[in-house]
């Protein structure tokens, strides 16, 4: 009670100063939170004086506070300014134990470390945010010691605050709109959750391109849960909705995140605007709720097919910290969905492998009418949140095996499906594809009304589509004929030849330089390419047991690799010329006039401007059969 007295009188000074991200301070300061607490409850008598003390005023003014130790606490004692207004929202702790502080002023909300509130820092690094800090006749140092205990007040939050699964100790939480504080946004209008479940199906009714992208990003839930807590190696995935304008697009993923939070929450429905790593931090809290994106709002600057094929490996890349240490890798178990009006893939030009970590929904309709969008909007301007809750409590408190059985339940049906084109990618997309139906599965024991055959139509609709491409001899002639097609001039050793009505029958292409487009293309292994290739039907072998064939070249050995170009062409489906017609560009040819015609090798053709001339000519005879 002296020291209390002296404190409130103005007569104890500060005892010195620590720095407030050591741990044993940071303990002090909680011992010292419990003895007060102690303190009050033998000692009740002396709270007026405590709250004195501790009181700081927030006003729209600024944050005011009695000269705590220039002038005491004692009764008269002048109010003073001490620094623009703001509120604190949350404190957080980083994988090393490092703190920091979340604050909110004039809208903005921003965030500073623990040693931003030192004496001698707290001045400049609020100032730098835009708030004014009072450092007359000590108040900054009574404002530090303030904020210090105000601080230990909250609870400490993990820096990079996960949006849905958390596995702790074994055990699976669900962090969302009941967390403290809210992760996610609530709000049912219906009144209860059937009615809400009711109503919903009801807006999908007759529908079954809706339902697909509800349950895709419903689906975030169940992949997560299946790899966390079953460890079945599911991995993150994007779906695609790509069509023109006025197709339900956007009213679509509207619903979609509405089942989890308000689709105004950029948490749930992020503008694809900013920095590849700013998007992908923001990715990384996800772990069981799904993100959706506007490819209207997508920066120039980002390669979308790089973007995506990020974000299907569920992990940001390697990289170092300041102290050139590695740092924590952010992770993401979910679904991304995307409305574009062109395709996030390119087909010809993008790696093979983006077929399974995208699905693409191409030219589908997503509401009946502009009256039927409308209701859509309606409804999930005042219910939101709803599905994530409910479908991470069935998950909770449903046996484990009987998520796992439902899923492979629906890999078994997509396998076995009705008109599925099978192609070396077609159990990766299933995989996929599972997550989804079992989703709408579930959903239907949950009371909602789903089309389940409907939904398996455009899971097959959508393999289908993937499967024309997915197939890696056509993928590899069609990469190989590209790159030729773009690089032409520096490529040495390619060949053509054409038939008797001067269409090109076959092309030659030396070993070297086939190995060159092999490696321009990204595919490494040359033999594993030319086994693909083979299935085709498109390479022509001298022999049964080898791929390449031999010729001689003034007298010296010459290896190349044989092409027939109808087969080549019927890989392209009837468009090899559109396609490449700055490649091959065929001409009129006189057929009453009978030639013997001298095939020119790719440097002379550069030179003469043509790709044949008449035996024992010096110069090339018009007629160009390839435009270089």
């Amino acid at each position: 009670m002296g020291i209390l007295y002296d404190m409130y009188h103005g007569k104890s000074g500060f005892f010195g100063e620590e720095r407030i991200t050591n741990p044993d301070y940071i303990k002090c300061v909680g011992k010292l939170a419990s003895l007060e607490e102690d303190i009050l409850k033998q000692y009740p008598s002396i709270k007026g004086q405590l709250e004195q003390m501790h009181d700081l005023q927030g006003t729209t003014e600024g944050i005011a506070e009695y000269e705590m130790f220039a002038a005491g606490f004692r009764t008269g004692a002048q109010a003073e300014w001490m620094a623009d207004h703001f509120t604190i929202t949350a404190v957080y702790s980083d994988e090393k134990g490092n703190h920091s502080f979340s604050f909110e002023h004039d809208g903005k909300r921003s965030e500073l470390p623990f040693q931003s509130i030192i004496p001698k820092n707290i001045d400049t690094s609020f100032y730098d945010k835009g708030i004014a800090i009072n450092t007359q006749n000590k108040a900054h140092e009574a404002f530090s010691q303030y904020l210090q205990g105000l601080l230990h007040k909250f609870k400490v939050q993990d820096e990079k605050q996960l949006i849905g699964w958390n596995m702790k100790k074994g055990q699976l939480k669900w962090m969302g709109a009941n967390h403290d504080p809210p992760l996610l946004k609530y709000h049912n209008s219906c009144g209860s959750e059937a009615t809400y479940i009711e109503q919903l199906g009801g807006l999908m009714s007759d529908c079954p391109p809706l339902q697909f992208v509800t349950c895709s990003a419903a689906a975030s839930t169940l992949l997560a849960y299946l790899r966390l807590k079953l460890k079945i190696p599911v991995a993150t995935f994007g779906i695609s909705l790509k069509n023109s304008s006025s197709k339900g697009k956007s009213t679509a993923l509207m619903l979609g995140t509405s089942m989890y939070s308000s689709p105004s929450d950029d948490a749930v429905f992020s503008d694809f605007y900013g920095t590849p790593n700013a998007l992908l931090y923001e990715l990384g809290k996800h772990h069981g709720v799904p993100l959706c994106y506007d490819e209207t709002t997508i920066s120039s600057g980002i390669s979308k097919s790089d973007f995506i094929y990020i974000v299907s490996q569920g992990s940001s890349k390697k990289c170092l910290d300041t102290q050139r240490k590695p740092k924590e890798r952010d992770t993401w178990l979910c679904t991304t969905l995307f409305s574009s009006e062109t395709d996030l893939i390119d087909y010809e030009r993008d790696n093979l492998g983006l077929l399974v970590r995208i699905i693409n929904l191409d030219g589908l309709t997503y509401t009946h009418s502009s009256e039927h969008s409308e209701q859509i909007k309606t409804f999930t301007a005042s219910n939101y949140g709803i599905i994530g809750q409910m479908l991470s409590e069935w998950l909770l408190k449903a046996d484990p095996t009987e998520a796992a059985q439902i899923y492979e339940d629906a890999r078994a049906a997509l396998k076995c499906a009705d008109g599925l084109c099978k192609c070396d990618l077609t159990d990766r997309m299933i995989a996929n594809h599972a997550v989804i139906l079992a989703t709408g599965m579930i959903l239907v024991k949950m009371g909602m009304a789903l089309d389940i055959e409907g939904i398996k139509a455009v899971s097959v609709t959508a393999m289908n589509t993937a499967a024309k491409y997915a197939d890696r001899g056509k993928y590899l002639i069609q990469k190989i004929f590209g790159y030729i097609s773009a690089h032409y001039h520096q490529l040495k050793d390619i060949e053509w030849s054409c038939n008797d009505i001067l269409e090109a029958d076959r092309v030659s292409i030396g070993e070297d330089t086939f190995e060159r487009i092999l490696k321009g293309i990204g595919w490494a292994d040359t033999q594993d390419a030319l086994r693909h290739i083979d299935k085709t039907g498109c390479l022509i072998r001298q022999s049964k047991g080898r791929y390449k064939t031999r010729t001689t070249r003034d007298m010296v050995p010459y290896y190349s690799y044989y092409l027939d170009m109808s087969k080549v062409k019927e890989q392209f489906d009837g468009e090899f010329e559109l396609r490449f017609s700055s490649l091959v560009q065929r001409h009129e040819w006189d057929q009453r006039t009978s030639l013997n015609i001298e095939y020119l090798d790719d440097s002379e053709a550069l030179i003469n401007g043509y790709n044949c001339k008449l035996n024992g000519q010096g110069r090339a005879f018009e007629g160009k059969l390839f435009l270089l």
